[in-house]
C-alpha cells in the first residue's frame, strides 16, 4: 500500500484509478514469477479494497472507462475491400501499400500487438518482425496446377514466443501470403532466385519430399515500418469508411474471438478484459 501511495506522490500524471489497479495486477505477476506462487489472497483483497477507497478518495482518481470498440471478421473485410478497391489515398512508395494490407492481416489473425509490427523510435529498438521470422513452404497439392503455398511466421518479441501458420485462401483479399511473397520479391529478400510471382507456383514438390522450404531468411535491408505511419493509414482508412470510432491497431487486436481463445494467443491470465467486447 505505501508502494501505490508513493506512486501517485512520485507520478502526479497519474490521474485513473485502472492505472494504479495495473500497476497492482504488475506488481503481483512480478511477486508470482519471483516467489514461484501467487500473492496472499487475504492481503491482495485488503489492496484492492485499499485502492478502491481510500487512494480513489485521497487522490481523486478518475473511475470512468475509456470505451474500447471490437472488430469482426465482416468489418476486417470492409477494410480490406474498401482499401484495395475504392481507396485513392497515397503513399511515398507503394511498397508501403502492399505492407499495410499485410499487417492489418497479420495482426488481425494473430491478435499481437502493433509494436510487434510496427517500429516505435521512442520505445523499441528495431524489436520488429522481419523477413528472418518468416518461412515460406510449398506442399503437394495432388491433381491440381500448383501446390499449396503456407506461410509460417514466428513472433519472437512478445510476452510468449509464438508461430502462426497462414496458408492461402480462396478469397484473395484475407491472402496473406500472396502478400508476403511480393514485399520479399520487392525486397528480394528471396535467397533462391525469384523475380515474379509466378515462379513461386511454378514449383512443385516431388516425392519422396512432403513440403520446399522457400529459404527466404533473409533480413531487409530496410528500416520496419514506424508505428505512428501505421496507426495514421488505420486512421485514414477509418475516416474514409465512415467508422463512427477511431480506428487504431488496438480495435483490430480486439477483433471478434471466444474468451480461451484470447487468453491462449493474448497471453493473457484472465480473458475478462475482452470478454465484455466480444458479444
Amino acid at each position: 500500500m505505501t508502494f501505490l501511495d508513493w506512486t501517485l506522490d512520485t507520478f502526479p500524471k497519474i490521474r485513473k484509478r485502472s492505472t494504479v489497479l495495473e500497476y497492482k495486477r504488475v506488481f503481483f505477476m512480478i511477486y508470482r514469477k519471483s516467489m514461484n506462487c501467487d500473492f496472499d489472497r487475504e492481503a491482495a483483497s485488503e489492496i484492492h479494497d485499499y485502492i478502491m477507497g481510500h487512494l480513489t478518495i485521497s487522490y481523486a482518481l478518475e473511475t470512468s472507462t475509456n470505451e474500447k470498440p471490437v472488430l469482426n471478421v465482416d468489418d476486417i473485410y470492409l477494410i480490406l475491400h474498401h482499401y484495395w478497391v475504392h481507396d485513392r489515398s497515397k503513399f511515398p512508395d507503394e511498397h508501403q501499400r502492399i505492407q499495410l494490407a499485410l499487417m492489418i492481416q497479420i495482426q488481425s489473425y494473430t491478435a499481437t500487438r502493433p509494436r510487434v509490427l510496427a517500429y516505435n523510435p521512442e520505445e523499441d529498438n528495431f524489436r520488429t518482425v522481419s523477413y528472418r521470422d518468416i518461412k515460406l513452404f510449398l506442399l503437394p497439392n495432388p491433381g491440381t496446377l500448383k501446390d499449396l503455398l503456407v506461410m509460417e511466421i514466428t513472433l519472437r518479441y512478445t510476452k510468449d514466443r509464438k508461430t502462426f501458420i497462414l496458408y492461402e485462401v480462396d478469397n484473395l483479399i484475407f491472402d496473406a501470403t500472396i502478400l508476403i511473397v511480393a514485399l520479399a520479391i520487392l525486397n528480394q529478400a528471396f535467397k533462391v532466385k525469384v523475380s515474379l510471382v509466378e515462379d513461386i507456383y511454378k514449383i512443385r514438390v516431388t516425392p519422396p519430399r512432403h513440403s520446399l522450404d522457400s529459404g527466404n531468411v533473409g533480413t531487409s535491408p530496410t528500416q520496419p515500418i514506424h508505428y505512428h505511419t501505421y496507426l495514421g493509414y488505420l486512421q485514414r482508412l477509418g475516416i474514409l469508411l465512415g467508422f463512427i470510432q477511431i480506428l487504431t491497431c488496438y480495435i483490430i487486436r480486439r477483433r471478434s474471438g471466444e474468451a480461451g481463445q484470447l487468453k491462449q494467443v493474448m497471453s493473457r491470465r484472465n480473458a475478462s478484459i475482452y470478454q465484455a467486447y466480444i458479444n
